[in-house]
């Protein structure tokens, strides 16, 4: 059996910055940040993503609205990815489903620095500016994800 599976780890597109009062996970895409997010459409599509695993701050969500995936495609949108480590999203990760071959992360930072650096096992060199993309390729099942199957191939700033 072929265990080559994607991971595409994904910092929220730009945010308008807080309001007094507001809690920071209220905070909406900036006009700019929507069209980054939009712009960015294309280029997930290519790699067409079968799993999504999406913050449920209301930036992540917009992101991933605005990449207009395609029906079909599994999407979790989950409270526990918005402050979670590096190491609940490879816990996570371990709990997708065997068939999913691509799966997308759309979360925040550090997370998502973190998380790449952890699975490469070196130090993560890209400004994980927002909207950027990781790929990484995935040599192992998701529930033996380790930085000895992940392999960097492409980043999107």
């Amino acid at each position: 059996m072929d265990d080559r599976r994607r991971l595409l780890v994904m910092r929220h597109a730009h945010a308008e910055p807080g309001h007094p009062g507001q809690a920071d996970r209220d905070r909406a895409l900036s006009p700019f940040g929507t069209s980054t997010a939009e712009a960015r459409a294309g280029l997930v599509a290519e790699l067409s993503p079968t799993d999504v695993l999406c913050s449920s701050a209301l930036r992540t969500v917009q992101t991933l609205e605005a990449l207009r995936l395609p029906d079909g495609v599994r999407v979790a949108v989950e409270d526990g990815i918005y402050e979670a480590s590096a190491q609940t999203l490879v816990n996570r990760l371990a709990t997708v489903p065997r068939d999913a071959r691509t799966v997308l992360v759309v979360g925040h930072l550090p997370t998502v620095g973190h998380l790449v650096e952890g699975l490469l096992g070196d130090p993560f060199v890209h400004a994980f500016q927002p909207g950027a993309i990781a790929v990484l390729d995935i040599d192992c099942a998701w529930a033996e994800v380790t930085a000895a199957c992940a392999d960097l191939t492409a980043f999107h700033d």
